[in-house]
């Protein structure tokens, strides 16, 4: 039996990939940001999960 949508996640959760439109979707809801801020976060700091979430996050 076959993933559903609602299952799928990312292969390796340690690095954000935006190249596929699902994955940009389940990170910005996983991260609680929108997919432009989630963009803005990883030009501005790379793709490494922990940084990502620093900068979103920066006073948790």
């Amino acid at each position: 039996m076959g993933e559903t949508p609602q299952q799928r996640r990312p292969a390796d959760t340690e690095k954000i990939s935006l190249t596929e439109e699902w994955e940009l979707k389940w990170w910005a809801k996983e991260l609680g940001a929108s997919p432009e801020n989630l963009k803005a976060a990883v030009e501005a700091v790379g793709n490494a999960t922990t940084q990502v979430r620093q900068y979103l996050n920066p006073n948790p």
